[in-house]
């Protein structure tokens, strides 16, 4: 697979998906937790707006965990700002 910004980087690595029931005691029911965790280390993200498979050479700040066009769609700079990503100029 290739990046959808660029179409040139060959997006490498693994994301698994894990599993694991819990049994509430507050709710008495179990709730299913379903995580996604790299299995092997990644030269891209998966914006956690578009969708969109996104190499890291493409990405300013990839880990938001979003692409830079949705950082500018949604002004997300006092965001990025705020969890330290980005600093203040």
């Amino acid at each position: 697979m290739k990046c959808e910004v660029c179409n040139e980087t060959e997006l490498e690595g693994e994301l698994g998906v894990f599993t694991a029931s819990v049994l509430s005691e507050t709710l008495d029911e179990e709730a299913t937790l379903i995580l996604l965790r790299e299995t092997s280390r990644r030269n891209y993200i998966v914006c956690d707006s578009c969708n969109k498979a996104v190499c890291h050479n493409c990405c300013e700040h990839p880990r938001s965990g979003y692409c830079d066009s949705c950082i500018v769609k949604y002004n997300l700079d006092d965001y990025l700002k705020e969890v330290g990503l980005i600093r203040e100029l």
